[in-house]
């Protein structure tokens, strides 16, 4: 069984997890660093894709102080911040797995996990999880030689109050979290350990911690798997 890297960033600028995840995403074109699942949070931030139109879709007057960047991932505006888990896949796809078929397995990963807190995910017409028509986790990738980078964003304990000024992904629907769904403050390690599995099952992966050196010397974060 192939092996995949886990490795937290914890609470990170998102430039600066940006650069390490290039890094990455390079090195794995040269077939230095084996696949790699990359974990963050970000400070305050919005983001817009390669398919957004980012002025078009500011509703309101972003926050003073939080930045919008624009990046080079598939989709529309969003938002990035504490609470919001972002999940970075830089792996090598398999020859059979086409980029619809990443997109499913990724929906499929959060499903498996949120079944687990007894939440019922869907598949809605735009990629993500949604619950109830309101958007759990939204997806935004890049890939270039069969490579992945960028990823997914499930809200968790996030503020949904950052969300206001924007039409999310292009969307008139409602972001939502799992602390709202749940009515309690959910533990952010747990939800990256059942990713972690789940990934692991959904792509065939043997999970391992990222060893320090193995990527680059800023790496020092990886979180520790439980039995």
């Amino acid at each position: 069984m192939k092996k995949c890297q886990v490795l937290n960033l914890g609470l990170i600028d998102f430039q600066k997890a940006l650069d390490i995840q290039r890094d990455i995403f390079r090195n794995k074109h040269a077939d230095e660093v084996m696949d790699t699942l990359i974990f963050a949070e970000h400070l305050p931030v919005y983001t817009s894709g390669r398919a957004a139109d980012a002025a078009s879709l500011i509703k309101g007057q972003l926050p003073k102080g939080v930045d919008l960047l624009k990046i080079d991932r598939g989709g529309s505006i969003t938002y990035h911040g504490p609470g919001q888990l972002m999940i970075y896949p830089v792996i090598s796809l398999p020859k059979d797995m086409n980029i619809k078929g990443y997109i499913n397995n990724l929906e499929h990963m959060v499903s498996r996990a949120m079944a687990v807190y007894g939440v019922q995910v869907e598949r809605g017409e735009i990629a993500g999880s949604w619950v109830a028509g309101e958007k759990l986790a939204s997806i935004g990738i890049k890939v270039s030689s069969a490579i992945t980078m960028h990823g997914m964003a499930l809200n968790v304990n996030c503020d949904l109050k950052y969300f206001e000024p924007i039409r999310a992904c292009g969307l008139k629907s409602k972001a939502i979290s799992m602390q709202d769904i749940l009515g309690y403050e959910v533990e952010m390690d747990d939800v990256i350990d059942l990713i972690v599995l789940n990934f692991g099952k959904v792509f065939n992966y043997q999970m391992t911690l990222a060893k320090e050196g193995d990527t680059d010397e800023r790496h020092t974060d990886a979180h520790s798997l439980k039995d």
